[in-house]
């Protein structure tokens, strides 16, 4: 065998030696989606083949490297395997990039250790016997020197990283009564908060039973009372080894600038942030609080990575992202995501942020916040999970929680909750009780994410908002696939600039919104704005959908101030002949279905008839409605101009984006003649039909 020859099959055992192992460590996240289309297996089975042809090459090179040629059918199956190994790379490669985005990188990274070994294999068996044995030597001595100082720094952690904060402080309230200050650093190191407060210095250290937790994220525990309204920094120091007795630590400490903490400041008019679903991309979540005031404190909804197989990812996508938006300097109140929950690093994020479980209440002034782990948007039985979730008996653990909760102050406070799904929980049965729990409650508003939309509508029964916050509008990934898809099947030329855009990252979109509790005139205002500056909400509703002085002892009583709803047997008010529990057969509810605005023709967005307590339609109830839909009469809050009473009173009949009721500029999705392309009912033009941008509105995972 040739030298040209024995180089191309040295190359190519390398490649598939390697391929085997960056298919299995890095790609195989993606095995559960091939073996659905297939069959269960399937995945592996791909993998085997990859293991038989790399085994197959370095048989090759090992054994017909060292003879003059190779017998014709050995040559024809190494040209086979040389062809297979770089198309699995190339596949996998693509398809996982798309997929999982971020990870990718990190896993090919941690899998390099094992790379490089297998790829020496070939290398030191079969290349290095053929060099003169002064050069033998001198690469032998080079490789045994690197291995060694491997080894060194690992034992003492000794790699050469520059040591400094990888985010600022993130400030979560966790709901007893104290702060958990979470940051992060590029090595590990113990971490503390440092201010004064009534005149003492205080350094609290991040960490477990009496131990300086050594570690790159730090959570340091600190009184509420202790930061309200007061100056603080955080540091560390670096460790170099952590043994039972002793330690090498760092002499020299880093620090952060000063932060003026605003403390809590719910007692009047309090203005949150809501954003979730960044989904590794926090970059585009700043950009649309940008636009909006400094908040009093951040809700984060969930979702904010893919993945989280790396502690680098909670860091940058959870405390670094969080950060950022609270400039650490406001609180912020922190759920989980179903792509929380169904990551390798689950486990640690909640108790690196420094909880015991992720379901609890914070009472801030005068609003309760209830926080719930609204688990996996699916069951346990779904193929994704792969038969690992026992969400079911973790939902029910959450529910009877749930229901323990105090009835007695639903008075004293306005109630929020807060669940990354506000569809939660998945099943049937426990929603019902959930539903009723809200109820009993008095919750007035359930803030989420999860669908990627901007939707605010009133609950089943009319007892409570629910808002759902806007996110991401998509994926670098999908973008990147929709393009190539568009040139594949000629929608799109590729020369044309416009679909090469969505290669470049960042080009996404996302909607945060903005809440002003207005304690002057009990109202809410919703704003919202997306990461280009464009308004895409702008809504105002009464604070309390159920009125605080109505008795909540029966639902009769919860019902009277809802026009045409009447009392239902064991549950709340609805409208009538709509029975809650499936026709009294099934003690489980359907699954909440999005109210749907009128069909434009007999009963206008907003206005008339069944929809008049949609909230989902961007326009108020206006006005008293006749049976054909029409309006018989127009509120004194909307100028609906010289309308005659057999026409419909909806958004293309009133002055609303005239700046009635609020001040408000035109907003596409609200206003018939600011609709883009997209929409596919021009009648009913509100934001249940479109999403912000004006097109399709299709629910995101």
């Amino acid at each position: 065998m040739n030298l040209g020859k024995k180089i191309t099959l040295l190359f190519f055992t390398v490649l598939a030696l390697a391929n085997a192992v960056i298919n299995f460590t890095c790609f195989r996240i993606g095995y559960v989606f091939i073996d659905h289309e297939t069959f269960t297996g399937f995945g592996y089975v791909l993998w085997g083949i990859m293991v038989v042809v790399a085994a197959y090459l370095l048989f090759c090179t090992l054994y017909f490297g060292k003879k003059s040629s190779m017998p014709k059918i050995a040559t024809v199956f190494a040209g086979i395997a040389c062809g297979l190994s770089p198309f699995f790379l190339l596949v996998n490669y693509v398809s996982s990039t798309i997929v999982i985005e971020e990870a990718t990188g990190i896993l090919l990274i941690n899998a390099l250790p094992y790379i490089i070994s297998l790829v020496a294999v070939p290398v030191i068996l079969f290349a290095l016997p053929k060099l003169e044995a002064k050069k033998r030597n001198a690469i032998a001595g080079v490789i045994c020197s690197v291995f060694f100082a491997c080894m060194l720094m690992s034992a003492f952690n000794l790699f050469p990283v520059g040591f400094k904060f990888e985010s600022n402080p993130l400030v979560l309230d966790v709901g007893d009564g104290t702060y958990s200050v979470v940051f992060a650093t590029t090595a590990d190191s113990v971490g503390y908060v440092s201010y004064t407060y009534q005149g003492q210095k205080y350094t609290v250290y991040s960490e477990d039973d009496g131990n300086k937790k050594v570690s790159k994220i730090h959570s340091a525990r600190v009184p509420r009372e202790h930061l309200e309204n007061n100056a603080y920094f955080v540091g560390a120091q670096r460790v170099y080894d952590a043994i039972p007795y002793g330690g090498l630590v760092g002499k020299k400490s880093i620090t952060t600038p000063t932060f003026d903490f605003q403390g809590d400041r719910t007692k009047e008019n309090l203005k949150i942030y809501t954003f979730s679903d960044w989904h590794d991309h926090i970059e585009v979540a700043e950009a649309a609080a940008s636009y909006m005031e400094s908040p009093d404190l951040l809700l984060m909804l969930g979702d904010y990575g893919d993945y989280y197989i790396d502690e680098l990812q909670i860091v940058r996508n959870v405390i670094a992202g969080g950060a950022a938006l609270t400039k650490s300097v406001v609180p912020a109140i922190f759920s989980k995501g179903n792509h929380e929950a169904r990551s390798d690093g689950m486990f640690q994020i909640w108790r690196e942020l420094g909880f015991q479980r992720m379901y609890y209440q914070v009472i801030r002034g005068d609003y309760r916040f209830t926080v719930l782990d609204s688990g996996e948007n699916d069951p346990d039985e779904y193929y994704e999970f792969g038969d690992l979730n026992a969400y079911r008996q973790y939902l029910s653990i959450e529910t009877d929680w749930l229901e323990s909760l105090d009835n007695d102050e639903a008075d004293e406070y306005y109630d929020i909750v807060i669940s990354h799904a506000t569809h939660f929980p998945t099943y049937n049965d426990l929603r019902a009780r959930f539903e009723q729990k809200m109820i009993d409650m008095k919750t007035q508003l359930v803030v989420g994410g999860h669908s990627h939309q901007l939707r605010l509508n009133r609950s089943r029964y009319n007892n409570y908002y629910t808002f759902e916050d806007g996110g991401q509008s998509g994926s670098t990934g999908t973008k990147i696939l929709n393009a190539v898809l568009n040139v594949a099947t000629f929608k799109t030329p590729f020369w044309e600039a416009e679909t090469w855009k969505n290669f470049a990252p960042g080009k996404l979109t996302h909607v945060g919104s903005y809440i002003t509790f207005n304690d002057t005139d009990d109202s809410l205002l919703f704003r919202a704005y997306n990461s280009d500056g464009e308004l895409a909400m702008w809504k105002t509703v009464e604070k309390y959908p159920v009125p605080r002085d109505v008795e909540n002892e029966g639902c009769c009583d919860d019902c009277d101030h809802i026009d045409g709803y009447e009392c239902r047997e064991d549950c709340p008010c609805g409208p009538p002949g709509e029975d809650r529990f499936d026709e009294g057969k099934n003690p489980n509810p359907p699954p909440e279905v999005e109210e749907e605005p009128g069909d434009g023709e007999e009963t206008a967005p907003g206005c008339c008839g069944e929809d008049a307590p949609n909230l989902g339609c961007q326009v108020p109830i206006v006005a008293d409605c006749g049976e054909d839909g029409s309006c018989s009469e127009c509120s004194e809050d909307v100028n609906c101009g010289d309308l005659e009473d057999s026409e419909p009173c909806g958004a293309e009949d009133c002055d609303y984006c005239n700046g009635d009721p609020d001040p408000m500029p035109p907003v596409p999705g609200q206003c018939c003649d600011d609709l883009e392309e997209g929409c596919t009912d021009e009648d009913n033009c509100t934001l249940p039909d479109c999403d912000m941008q004006g097109n399709d509105d299709e629910d995101e995972e």
